[in-house]
């Protein structure tokens, strides 16, 4: 588990200083951070490691999260694809960014 956690800041240290060189602003970084965070997490709950991340992985972690949404706030967004495009842009950078290296 530990292995995991190290790999996960590792990533996540990486991703960041992709993000600072690039010069997103800090808003920016913080949802994308926060974004490949959890990511991370359900990768992990799942067992797939990183780099045999597939479009499926990130397909089923978009459903769930919008479940998790909808029973959090009552509703589903009000624009899904807006809500869509948040997640998937911070995931699609973050993958590019690690599979790079």
């Amino acid at each position: 588990m530990s292995d995991h956690l190290s790999q996960r800041s590792a990533l996540l240290s990486q991703f960041k200083d992709h993000l600072a060189k690039a010069r997103y602003s800090s808003s920016a970084c913080a949802r994308y951070l926060a974004v490949a965070g959890h990511f991370l997490e359900y990768l992990g709950n799942q067992n797939v490691p990183i780099d045999a991340v597939q479009p499926s992985n990130v397909t089923k972690y978009l459903k769930r999260e919008l479940r998790r949404f909808a029973q959090h706030r009552g509703r589903p967004p009000v624009c899904i694809d807006q809500w869509r495009g948040s997640h998937t842009g911070g995931i699609h950078r973050f993958l590019r960014c690690v599979k790079v290296q």
